[in-house]
């Protein structure tokens, strides 16, 4: 089975890391954690997507007309109705991304004060201290604040 891209639903890749670096500036480490859903294909779009006379009372069209009106099929849009009740993929992907970006900024202040043990709030920064200055989990300890689990990172050289 072809590889679906999470972000832009596009199929038959040779080289899917580099679709993903190239297309998308994402590391596969990146685009892993992405907590989105992966386009579908025809084969898996619900049989309620079917003409229906429901759609024809309530639109006065049917949805075979509405289909042809915008030129688009039923397997797109399930895709675009996706996309509105969970959110743009890729504004989702820039999220992360800027996360990343910020924490590696703040993980490079962390690391250059030379101490040998930071304790962080933030799991991203933990991750760009742990990736990019060798520091090593310690372990994480996690504080109940109400209803938040409040957790933090003791990481050490």
């Amino acid at each position: 089975m072809d590889t679906i891209c999470k972000i832009c639903g596009k199929t038959g890749f040779k080289r899917f890391k580099m679709h993903v670096l190239n297309k998308h500036n994402l590391t596969m480490e990146v685009y892993d954690k992405l907590d989105i859903m992966t386009p579908v294909d025809e084969a898996e779009v619900p049989e309620e997507l079917e003409v229906s006379e429901k759609v024809e009372e309530n639109l006065g069209k049917t949805l075979s007309d509405v289909l042809t009106e915008f030129e688009i099929s039923e397997v797109e849009l399930y895709n675009i109705l996706r996309k509105v009740k969970y959110g743009s993929n890729k504004k989702m992907a820039e999220v992360i991304v800027k996360k990343e970006s910020d924490a590696l900024r703040v993980a490079t202040e962390l690391a250059e004060s030379n101490e040998n043990e930071i304790q962080v709030n933030n799991v991203y920064i933990a991750e760009a201290l742990k990736n990019s200055f060798g520091f090593k989990c310690e372990k994480v300890v996690g504080k109940q604040i109400g209803n938040v689990l409040e957790k933090t990172w003791i990481m050490k050289k």
